[in-house]
This record gives C-alpha cells, sequence and structure tokens, in this order.
C-alpha cells in the first residue's frame, strides 16, 4: 500500500511519535513523508530515515502574522498534496 504521510514537525527535529509512527507505517508499505522544513536548521539533528522517501516543503514566511498569507499558503499545500496523491494513484 503506498501512503503520504503529511507531518507537522522537520524530520531532523527531535524523534517525536510522528516519525516512529512513520517508521512503522514503513515496514510493510511504501511512505513517502511531506513535512515542513525549518528556516533554522541550527539546533536540527540527523534523524535516520529506513525504508522511507522525505519530501520537505517550505513555509511562506510571516504565514502565521498575516491572515491573507496564511490562506495563500494553505492554497497552496492543499494544491501540492492534491498533485502528490494523483501523481502517487
Amino acid at each position: 500500500m503506498r501512503i503520504l504521510y503529511v507531518m507537522h514537525v522537520d524530520w531532523d527535529w527531535a524523534k517525536q511519535r510522528p516519525h516512529f509512527i512513520a517508521e512503522y507505517l514503513a515496514m510493510g508499505n511504501e511512505v513517502v513523508v511531506w513535512y515542513p522544513f525549518m528556516q533554522k536548521r541550527t539546533q536540527l539533528r540527523k534523524n535516520p530515515s529506513s525504508g522511507l522517501k522525505k519530501i520537505p516543503f517550505l513555509f511562506i514566511p510571516y504565514s502565521d502574522q498575516s491572515s491573507w498569507i496564511y490562506k495563500i499558503n494553505i492554497r497552496i499545500y492543499k494544491i501540492i498534496i492534491w498533485m502528490y496523491i494523483r501523481w502517487f494513484k
């Protein structure tokens, strides 16, 4: 089975529950992890990934401070996720 796993934390951030879930799902499935790429990467660490294809995405800067930038950001992500789903079918 193919799974598109969308995370809310950077893959190279401290290993948390979403990381373990993605690794567990990858044991018997084809998993693509879509995660946010943090611009400030000084405190990040490398988390190994076996059997996972990782695709980072970027946030539009200051989207949390402006409602219209946030709406544009969400619209872009919806289009990108729709494209990934269509591509993996």
